[in-house]
């Protein structure tokens, strides 16, 4: 351990890095922090070699919200993160009588009751819900207890954008994939589901006729006007590649573009980002925050 240290802290680039393995585990947290810790302290964080942070073609990591602590769960009083609870709670929020219990439940994909702890539990509280709806197109352990299970055509009969996984690549690089195939019959992606279950939910809470008026033309002109496609778009305009408002702006990065390329394109190696990527007040990292 000792040599490992000193090879680590001498040598000329290095990065201690851990994913799953190291977070599903009793101090997961623990262990995830000392890893950054150590990239820091060692001088391996944002540097050629060491933990460097992509800058990606729609800046999600900039319109994501950061909080903590802003509320808490109802129950056994948990912080909220990212306007987010631990889904250990909802149990307890669902089964616990009292003003602001659980009693509809809308399950996106995903089968938390099969990888979560106490998932029997968790199947014991869906069964006490007036109504769940799943959107999924799988039977499983947490879908079974649905009343209403709406089921996404399959991902190539849809076009995609990674949001997520770019945030995580070594390179700088976009790619858009269209569908490769019309869904058979009557099919539904899981944006267009989401988006007229919405509507319909709006439409049913309004108070008067005028709300539900408003609420009907509001939610036709959403329908008619937004599609992922043109928030696909309109990300990549006013990215960092983008033309923004400039439509003669040479090799700026589009839809367009990206379909024209389907292998994707490439936008530059990692550069260093730091402190101007912070979003802390004061464009610095806090290694031992209180919380911790």
């Amino acid at each position: 351990m000792e040599r490992l240290a000193v090879e680590f802290a001498t040598a000329e680039s290095a990065i201690c890095y851990g994913r799953t393995g190291v977070s599903m585990v009793e101090f997961g947290g623990l262990c995830q922090w000392l890893m950054q810790v150590v990239n820091v302290i060692t001088g391996n964080i944002d540097e050629p070699g060491g933990m460097m942070f992509p800058n990606t073609a729609i800046d999600s990591l900039s319109l994501s919200e950061s909080s903590w602590d802003r509320y808490r769960s109802r129950v056994s009083g948990r912080p909220e993160f990212s306007s987010e609870l631990p889904l250990c709670v909802l149990a307890e929020e669902i089964t616990t009588p009292g003003e602001g219990q659980i009693r509809g439940l809308i399950a996106i994909g995903g089968n938390p009751a099969l990888s979560m702890a106490n998932g029997k539990g968790l199947e014991d509280a869906f069964d006490q819900l007036d109504f769940m709806v799943s959107v999924d197109p799988y039977l499983n352990e947490t879908t079974r207890h649905a009343d209403v299970i709406l089921p996404p055509v399959g991902p190539f009969e849809k076009s995609h954008y990674d949001m997520y996984y770019h945030l995580y690549d070594t390179i700088n690089w976009a790619k858009y994939s269209p569908r490769l195939f019309k869904p058979e019959g009557e099919g539904y992606t899981d944006f267009e589901i989401l988006r007229e279950l919405f509507s319909r939910i709006l439409a049913l809470r309004a108070k008067n006729p005028l709300s539900k008026a408003l609420v009907t033309t509001a939610t036709s002109l959403v329908k008619k006007t937004v599609t992922p496609e043109r928030v696909i778009d309109l990300g990549l305009r006013f990215g960092p590649y983008g033309p923004g408002l400039n439509p003669f702006k040479k090799d700026a990065l589009t839809l367009q573009k990206l379909k024209d390329n389907p292998g994707g394109v490439f936008l530059g190696h990692l550069e260093r980002c730091l402190p101007e990527r912070l979003f802390t007040k004061d464009k610095k990292i806090d290694l031992a925050p209180d919380i911790l």
